[in-house]
């Protein structure tokens, strides 16, 4: 696409940049190329070329740009769920799945603000426990707390009972999460644009267990039925909530996140370089 750019959100890690130096560099670009940077309040008068705003205001920015890695842009698609802008991640991080470009790429950021950048939809899962609703980008894990042996647990696909397991949890990822934790459980990778969700077993006794991939349109079903202790539900590796003996949890499609891309290749290029 080219649509050029008018105002971002820059969101930093200030683990990463507690200085704030790589923040006033991007805002510097955006600023020297006519694009209004703003920052949260709060670190206004660190950073020389943006302007102090609220949530709002940045929510409601073009572009949301996330300085860290993976775990830093779903802070920020958690923070901003209902934005209806991209999210640009510059990856001052290690794996950097998530993200697009590096923080040594100052010539394609400048070319995102110019508009030469494609978008990529990412489907999200809304998993529901208890009354509450949870999204997640990633995955939603259920497994065993720190006590705890194992979890029995069933797994329903529609109306359709699948299997019952006994095992330290479950993963159901998107095909964004593919890469993460599903994948060192020996779930498979999954092409981020495709909508479906995959389950995989954590530490099954049955040694026969398979991940399964199960169509966007199908709600999947958790029903604990024993947890020696309590289990917990995770989600995205950001919120965790306690699940008791009976508890049952739906997952089903959410809404999509949106992903800058400069490239139709990404994902394979990112496999490329960080896995094979």
């Amino acid at each position: 696409m080219s649509n050029k750019v008018k105002e971002i959100a820059i969101i930093p890690n200030l683990t990463k940049d507690c200085d704030f130096s790589a923040t006033n560099k991007i805002a510097e670009l955006a600023y020297n190329n006519g694009v209004c940077a703003l920052i949260d309040n709060e670190y206004a008068k660190k950073v020389q070329y943006a302007k102090g705003a609220s949530s709002e205001q940045l929510n409601n920015a073009d572009l949301i740009v996330v300085l860290g890695g993976d775990g830093t842009l779903l802070s920020a698609v958690h923070r901003f769920s209902d934005t209806k802008a991209s999210f640009l991640g510059i990856n001052y991080g290690n794996l950097g799945f998530l993200t697009e470009i590096e923080k040594d790429m100052p010539e394609q950021f400048v070319e995102i603000l110019k508009g030469n950048f494609g978008v990529s939809e990412h489907l999200t899962i809304d998993v529901t426990l208890n009354g509450e609703t949870y999204t997640a980008l990633n995955d939603a894990t259920l497994h065993r707390d720190a006590v705890s042996s194992t979890i029995k647990f069933s797994v329903a696909v529609g109306e359709e009972h699948l299997y019952s397991s006994t095992a330290d949890g479950i993963i159901v990822a998107t095909p964004t999460g593919s890469t993460a934790y599903s994948l060192s459980a020996g779930g498979p990778i999954v092409d981020p644009t495709i909508d479906a969700v995959i389950l995989s077993l954590i530490c099954p006794h049955d040694l026969n267990s398979r991940s399964v991939i199960v169509p966007k349109e199908k709600e999947i079903t958790l029903t604990v039925t024993n947890a020696v202790g309590n289990a917990v539900l995770n989600v995205d590796g950001r919120i965790a909530v306690n699940v008791k003996n009976g508890d049952v949890l739906t997952i089903n499609a959410g809404k999509k996140v949106k992903l800058v891309r400069t490239s139709d290749s990404f994902f394979y290029k990112r496999l490329k370089q960080k896995l094979f």
